[in-house]
C-alpha cells in the first residue's frame, strides 16, 4: 500500500503558473503607475520651469522695453526656437534657462510676436501629449492651435 501523504507535499503545476501569472499583473500594475507618476513630476517640472522663464522675460521687458530677439534680430517674429537659446539675453535675470527634465531640447520652444511686445512659449505636457501655450500680448492667428498651459 503507498502512502497518499508522499504525494500532498508540493503545489501543482497549475497553482504555480496562477501564482506567477498574478505576480506578474500586479508588477505591470504597479509599474504603469510608476511611469504615469513619473510624467507627471516632469509636467510639473516643466510648468515650474516656464514660470521662472516668464519671469525673466518679464524682467528683461523692464529694464530694455522689448522682449529678447534670438535667432536673428528682426523680421523672425513668429518664427518657434528652442528655449535654451534665451540663456545669453536673459543671463542677468536667471541664473540658466532651465533644461526640460526628459533631456529633450525641443520641448520648450520660444517665440516673439511683431512688433516686440510680446512672447509666446510653448511647453510640451506628457499627460496630454500635446503642447501648451503661455506667454504676453500674442497673435491669435498663430496663437490658437494649442491650448492654455493655465497660467
Amino acid at each position: 500500500m503507498v502512502d497518499s501523504s508522499v504525494y500532498k507535499k508540493g503545489f501543482t503545476l497549475i497553482e504555480l503558473l496562477t501564482v506567477v501569472s498574478i505576480i506578474g499583473l500586479l508588477s505591470t500594475v504597479v509599474l504603469s503607475s510608476v511611469n504615469t507618476a513619473k510624467a507627471k513630476a516632469r509636467d510639473a517640472t516643466r510648468l515650474h520651469n516656464i514660470s521662472q522663464v516668464k519671469t525673466a522675460l518679464e524682467l528683461y521687458y523692464s529694464n530694455f522695453g522689448f522682449y529678447p530677439a534670438i535667432g536673428c534680430p528682426s523680421g523672425c517674429e513668429g518664427i518657434v526656437y528652442p528655449i535654451t537659446q534665451l540663456t545669453d539675453p536673459l543671463e542677468t535675470f536667471i541664473r540658466f534657462v532651465p533644461p526640460d527634465p526628459s533631456g529633450a531640447t525641443y520641448l520648450y520652444q520660444y517665440t516673439r510676436n511683431p512688433p516686440i511686445y510680446g512672447y509666446g512659449l510653448l511647453m510640451y505636457l506628457e499627460k496630454n501629449s500635446a503642447y501648451c501655450k503661455t506667454g504676453m500680448n500674442m497673435d491669435p492667428a498663430w496663437w490658437n492651435s494649442a491650448p492654455n498651459c493655465g497660467f
